[in-house]
């Protein structure tokens, strides 16, 4: 369940140099991304969280409706 009935906090500054381009190039910057894993499966992962900012308007854009994250976006490098 997410979020957790006993609370959640999060804080954070960002700084961005430079957005890209968004007649060419919109893509957002991802600030927060939560995975949950689905029934301990490794290949099963659900987006519970994301929070973007839009490189249009520079909008903050926070969603917790759950998706399936695609194995070609997994990334955990550190």
């Amino acid at each position: 369940m997410f979020p957790p009935q006993t609370g959640l906090s999060y804080s954070t500054w960002i700084c961005v140099d430079k957005f890209s381009d968004p007649r060419t190039d919109p893509h957002c910057v991802r600030l927060l991304t939560l995975v949950r894993n689905i029934h301990g499966g490794r290949d099963d992962h659900l987006v519970c969280l994301a929070i973007v900012m839009s490189a249009r308007d520079k909008a903050v854009i926070v969603t917790t409706q759950e998706t399936v994250m695609p194995p070609s976006e997994f990334f955990f490098g550190f």
